[in-house]
C-alpha cells in the first residue's frame, strides 16, 4: 500500500509539471501562430502615371489592423534600372491601403519600378513604362478593322480578275 501512494504522489507531480510545459509551449505556439497570421506583404499595386504633370501616383493595397505599427514603411522608385528615390513612413493612411503620389520627371518609354515594404514582412513590385499605355496611343482607332478588310477587298477583287 505504501508503494502505490508513493507512486501516486509522484506520477501527480509529473503530470502537475507535464500540464504546466504543455499550457507553457501551447501559449508560445499560440502566440508565434498569431504573429505569422498577422504579418503579411501587400497584396497588389497599382501604378498610374500622368506625363502631363509628371506625377507618379501609387496605390498598395495592405489591409492591417492598426496602420500605425503594421504599414508600408518603405516606397523605392527606380528608373530605368537605377534607384531614383527612397522614402520612408512611419504608418499607413487607412486599414486597408497605402496611397502616395511622386513628382518623377520622365521621358517617353522610361520605365519605372516601384517596390512597397511592409513594416513587418515582405514587400511588392510592379513597373510601368511612360508612354505605353492605351491612353497615350496616339493610333487611329479601328485601324486594324481597316487594314484587315481593304485585304479582304483586295482579294475579292484579284480573284474576280483571275
Amino acid at each position: 500500500m505504501l508503494y502505490t501512494r508513493v507512486n501516486d504522489k509522484m506520477w501527480m507531480r509529473k503530470s502537475r509539471r507535464m500540464l504546466v510545459v504543455f499550457g507553457c509551449s501551447f501559449f508560445l505556439l499560440l502566440s508565434i501562430v498569431s504573429f505569422i497570421v498577422s504579418a503579411h506583404p501587400p497584396s497588389n499595386i497599382e501604378l498610374s502615371y500622368d506625363i502631363d504633370t509628371q506625377i507618379l501616383s501609387v496605390d498598395i493595397s495592405h489591409s492591417v489592423a492598426d496602420p500605425n505599427n503594421h504599414y508600408i514603411e518603405k516606397v523605392k522608385i527606380e528608373k530605368n534600372g537605377e534607384e531614383y528615390m527612397n522614402e520612408q513612413y512611419t504608418s499607413q493612411q487607412s486599414s486597408s491601403s497605402f496611397t502616395d503620389t511622386y513628382v518623377v520627371t520622365t521621358a517617353d518609354f522610361d520605365s519605372l519600378k516601384v517596390t512597397g515594404y511592409c513594416s513587418i514582412s515582405g514587400s511588392i513590385s510592379d513597373s510601368i513604362t511612360v508612354g505605353s499605355d492605351d491612353s497615350t496611343n496616339n493610333s487611329t482607332p479601328g485601324f486594324e478593322l481597316i487594314m484587315i478588310l481593304s485585304a479582304i477587298g483586295l482579294a475579292l477583287v484579284w480573284k474576280s480578275l483571275h
